[in-house]
């Protein structure tokens, strides 16, 4: 929880008052939320109904909430209902929730519907940032978002066992905490 906090905290820097941001569902951006200062205003959107409860603290942002199928383990809302919302979005910043990325193999995640509704996400926004735990760097899972070059921003964490030279080499920044 002290990583993932702390990669949380150093995506606040990147969030302008009056953006259209979305928050992804995952452990990191449910940090991100709860570090979102009182005095945000924009449009806060999340497929996420934990992170959805705790943006409701912030009384100057406008808050939704995607409808749809519930994914029970993952704790977010996909499917084809949440995907129609989707693309009549234009989301100036896109806080992904990664479960694997992998220089090769790009963001992938275990489940169809949600590998789906994330790279409609991205295609619908401006700016992609990843929030990931080092631990998720270097896995893949069976189904592909996205190549890599996709995101304009991953924040991960330091780590021994993890090269940062592939994930440059594919142009994106990374900020290592």
């Amino acid at each position: 929880p002290a990583i993932k906090n702390q990669i949380a905290a150093a995506v606040i820097k990147h969030l302008t008052t009056g953006q259209v941001i979305f928050l992804d569902g995952g452990t990191t951006n449910l940090f991100a939320a709860r570090l979102i200062p009182p005095e945000f205003t924009g449009i806060l959107i999340t497929n996420s109904p934990a992170i959805a409860s705790t943006l409701c603290n912030l009384p100057a942002a406008e808050v939704i909430c995607v409808g749809g199928k519930l994914d029970k383990d993952q704790q977010v809302v996909t499917g084809a209902a949440a995907e129609g919302f989707i693309r009549s979005l234009r989301v100036d910043i896109l806080l992904l929730g990664v479960c694997s990325i992998h220089p090769r193999a790009g963001i992938t995640v275990p489940e169809l519907e949600e590998a789906s509704f994330k790279r409609l996400l991205i295609e619908r926004s401006d700016r992609v940032i990843a929030l990931a735990t080092a631990d998720k760097l270097g896995t893949a899972a069976a189904f592909q978002v996205a190549p890599l070059n996709s995101l304009d921003l991953l924040i991960t964490n330091r780590s021994p066992s993890v090269d940062p030279s592939p994930y440059l080499e594919s142009g994106i920044d990374i900020e290592l905490i």
